[in-house]
């Protein structure tokens, strides 16, 4: 199954870089009354246009947002633009009226943003990188990914800490209540482009909606990486009358070293043991959190009706497999490229066992 293009970029922006979103909007006056108009609609207080906002960028809920104010409109739809920029940034609340926001005005310098998604006035969507601006969204995005991968530098071990969010921040400082920059790009509608099948969609999205920069993934030898993994393989074991899997300290041994054989020699021969499946996984490491989900849309291709072994089928098929009871996990860095082991166990993929331990998906 393949992801097309698109897809990768808009994984890339939720889980390397965050973005600035920019709200623009205009003051108009109509019998002694100050008015604000976004969207070319009318709100007689601005929590009334914020309100808008959150209604219609719900995952921009509890983050920071710029309110930039163009100016004033006359009747004739002219505006007057300010002597100086006037630019807010706040945490955008589900409701304006129950809580109190704090506005804070800043200096702005758009050029100097290196990623902006800019809403205007009119309900248009845009996107600037550095000093370009478009709106064509893949374009944007590969600027964006660009500009990442080169402060990374060539072996991705440069520092990005600068970008921790909370499942990693928490682990290092005890701040609370922290509105949070924006990590993810939800309103874009990301579930047209991560594949065919709906589920498995709803299922990483819900997963890895939130960034994890490099330092995250590689933290206390890829922790939270291998947790989402799991919690992954399980959600997708659930709709096919598969109990969850239990890592094994055991295997988890077995797969960490092969893993790490396979990123030192790059071509370690498959292990031949008759009592548990492996799979193998090498990817980009930006790219790794899709490789499960890549795995499962084999579903695609598999005949439930076929009680044989389906080369095309066997991750996807492996994954589900109901007699495995126990996984262990490996996973190893090289440069830029990730080398994971899955080891599954009892073993998967035994002819004539297919029709009783690949299930069809239930709803």
């Amino acid at each position: 199954m393949k992801f097309n293009l698109l897809s990768y970029l808009l994984f890339f922006i939720s889980i390397v870089f965050g973005q600035k979103n920019v709200f623009e909007y205009k003051l108009r006056k109509f019998k002694g009354r100050t008015f604000f108009v976004y969207r070319s609609v009318y709100y007689s207080t601005k929590e009334y246009m914020l309100d808008k906002i959150s209604e219609e960028n719900p995952h921009l809920i509890g983050q920071k947002i710029y309110l930039h104010e163009l100016g004033y409109v006359d009747r004739f739809g002219e505006t007057y633009s300010h002597d100086e920029q006037n630019v807010k940034i706040l945490c955008l609340q589900k409701s304006q009226f129950a809580t109190k926001v704090r506005e804070k005005v800043i200096r702005f310098n758009e050029e100097a943003e290196p990623f902006l998604i800019k809403h205007d006035s009119e309900g248009q969507i845009s996107y600037e990188c550095s000093g370009k601006t478009t709106t064509n969204l893949p374009k944007a995005l590969a600027c964006g990914l660009r500009n990442e991968l080169g402060a990374l530098g060539p072996s991705c071990s440069n520092s990005l800490s600068n970008k921790q969010v909370a499942t990693c921040a928490s682990m290092i400082n005890e701040v609370k209540n922290v509105c949070r920059e924006p990590d993810n790009v939800m309103f874009l509608n990301l579930k047209q482009h991560l594949g065919k099948d709906s589920l498995s969609n709803t299922i990483w999205m819900d997963i890895w909606r939130y960034k994890c920069d490099i330092e995250c993934f590689i933290l206390k030898q890829f922790r939270l990486l291998k947790e989402r993994f799991l919690r992954e393989i399980n959600a997708y074991r659930s709709y096919h009358k598969a109990y969850p899997l239990i890592e094994s300290y055991d295997l988890s041994l077995i797969a960490q070293a092969q893993a790490t054989k396979m990123a030192s020699l790059q071509n370690v021969p498959p292990l031949k043991e008759k009592k548990f499946t492996v799979l193998y996984g090498k990817d980009d490491l930006l790219f790794t959190p899709l490789m499960i989900k890549r795995w499962y849309e084999e579903i695609l291709t598999y005949n439930f009706k076929n009680i044989f072994f389906k080369p095309t089928a066997h991750h996807f098929t492996t994954l589900v497999w109901k007699s495995s009871k126990v996984i262990g996990m490996g996973i190893a860095k090289r440069d830029c490229k990730i080398y994971a082991v899955f080891i599954f166990q009892p073993k998967a993929n035994v002819v004539a066992h297919y029709k009783i331990n690949v299930s069809p998906r239930i709803f």
